[in-house]
């Protein structure tokens, strides 16, 4: 009887190896999607309850089945029928978790990146799980398959745990790494022209880089390769001497971010895009946003070596400052370096240029009101760099706008407005606004609607819901839960209930895209998600 013992321990204690490493990478993935905060990861268990917890069912079963067990004696027939009941149970639940794994894998848009911290993570979960199961066999054999099934269903909790223990020893490396990357810069010393703002922070750095880069050996952070930890990446791995301008974008998605970011990045030239409500889950409240942006321009102003600070003249929080390194970009007002908008449409935009005296006729295929902002602030910075308005102008025609904001792409007869990245109210409405203009066939909007706006992201959602009224003909909207407020907001406003589309995710959505779509539609691509807040 011990021999069958062994053999069923095996195979029970295999098959839940197999249930805890499917599940631990899910939950590795949205630890690195979650730059390993504990607190957004914490949000996220929370946020997922049911779908991590409570639908764990079978699990349930077999966690009750084995409590029963228990008061049963270990060698009674029941215990071993007990036994291999658990054990079909547990190879269901493989089945159904790899069945899962396939299709979050198909969703994947980016998948696991297996840096050195997520190994070292993922390391120290199954040194964890098998230490555990260990010390279990070795002193409570009998609990064997009642613990195990514990540990599965609370895994994302032990995940969080492991990661809070492991946090010291990573802010000693980080630290190593940040220090030798203020190291290399304070070496190099390149000409640092330094963009933050709430949006089009990486719209206006990939324009500056564009301009400048005819005349400069230039090098800018890639992607939204935006934080303290991944600006320290770039710096160590891809800076290189012969890099004279570096372009850096600087996220302001935490309290006191700039105070550690500016310690690394000390700019030449400053730039603030705009101060909005993006990362209110992380602020709490938008005055602690105002602190950081605070922050950066009165360091900016009184940092020796920082030449300029260029603002958005048009943002009302940005509008009150005054210095005399200060100057004002806008679209709206005649302030120090503005513009005047001709035409702005699917097609490109057309705009005057003014400075001083002079003034300047510019085209360029890129579209929006936001984005021919960015333009002036990156055509002023370029300026004071030394190139002169004509070539600037020149160099404006030539603009490519950053991938998956507001790209218009056509596809012969269907038109697509790529504005995936973009997850701010603002930039919506404008993205709404071009579609609207569209007279060729239906307009079809796609979106999940806004996330990691805290308290406001319901109000903000239903807000959505409601502007979309008369501008578009049909809504796709991804994820039943978090757009449920853009549904109301839709609704309570008339919009033909027939006209809107609910799916768990995008996969979903351009399946039934491909065949919903008909000769001369315009689609808008408005916002993406991380495939951790999508619906299976």
């Amino acid at each position: 009887m011990e021999v069958v013992n062994l053999i069923l321990n095996f195979i029970f204690i295999t098959i839940s190896f197999f249930i805890f490493l499917i599940n631990l990478l899910w939950y590795l993935q949205a630890l690195q999607i979650l730059e390993y905060f504990n607190i957004k990861f914490l949000r996220w268990i929370k946020r997922n309850y049911i779908s991590i917890f409570l639908k764990n069912y079978l699990l349930l079963l077999i966690i009750l089945i084995n409590f029963i067990s228990i008061f049963i004696s270990k060698n009674n027939f029941f215990n071993y029928f007990l036994k291999i009941l658990s054990i079909l149970l547990l190879l269901i639940v493989l089945l159904l978790n790899y069945k899962i794994y396939k299709k979050r894998k198909k969703l994947s848009k980016k998948g696991l990146v297996f840096t050195k911290r997520l190994s070292r993570i993922l390391y120290l979960n199954v040194a964890f799980f098998v230490l555990f199961i260990f010390l279990i066999y070795l002193f409570i054999p009998d609990y064997i398959y009642l613990s195990i099934p514990i540990y599965l269903y609370i895994l994302p909790i032990i995940v969080l745990l492991l990661n809070i223990i492991i946090l010291p020893f990573e802010k000693l490396i980080n630290k190593y790494y940040f220090n030798d990357a203020i190291k290399k810069i304070e070496k190099l010393k390149p000409f640092i022209i330094a963009i933050t703002g709430s949006y089009g922070k990486t719209s206006t750095k990939f324009f500056i880089n564009q301009m400048l880069k005819k005349k400069f050996d230039t090098f800018m952070t890639p992607e939204s390769y935006n934080t303290a930890m991944g600006i320290t990446k770039v710096i160590r791995n891809d800076l290189k001497e012969n890099d004279k301008i570096f372009i850096v974008e600087l996220a302001e998605n935490e309290v006191g971010g700039f105070k550690r970011l500016l310690k690394l990045i000390k700019p030449n030239i400053s730039i603030v895009t705009s101060v909005g409500i993006q990362h209110l889950e992380e602020f709490g409240n938008v005055e602690k946003i105002y602190k950081e942006i605070d922050y950066f321009i009165n360091y900016s102003i009184n940092y020796e070596d920082c030449e300029l600070v260029v603002l958005n003249g048009d943002d009302e929080f940005l509008s009150k400052y005054s210095d005399e390194k200060i100057k004002k970009c806008s679209i709206e007002k005649e302030l120090d370096f503005y513009g005047e908008i001709v035409e702005t449409n699917l097609s490109g935009s057309k705009f005057k240029l003014f400075y001083k005296d002079e003034e300047i006729f510019c085209e360029t295929k890129i579209i929006g009101k936001e984005n021919l902002r960015n333009i002036l602030i990156a055509s002023y910075v370029s300026y004071n760099m030394g190139l002169p308005l004509d070539e600037i102008s020149e160099f404006i025609k030539n603009l490519e706008p950053p991938p998956h904001r507001l790209n218009v792409i056509d596809r012969g007869n269907i038109l697509v407005i790529d504005d995936a990245y973009n997850s701010n109210p603002i930039g919506a409405r404008m993205a709404i606004d071009l579609l609207s203009t569209y007279n060729k066939g239906r307009k079809i909007i796609i979106t999940p609607g806004f996330i990691d706006l805290g308290k406001k992201e319901f109000e903000e959602n239903k807000k959505l819901g409601e502007y979309m009224i008369d501008k578009v003909d049909y809504v796709f909207l991804v994820g039943g839960k978090r757009t449920k407020p853009i549904y109301e907001g839709l609704i309570e406003k008339n919009f033909i209930k027939e006209n809107v589309f609910i799916f768990k995710n995008f996969y979903e959505a351009n399946e039934f895209l491909k065949k919903f779509l008909k000769p001369f539609d315009a689609i808008l691509f408005e916002n993406d998600l991380p495939e951790i807040f999508e619906e299976i």
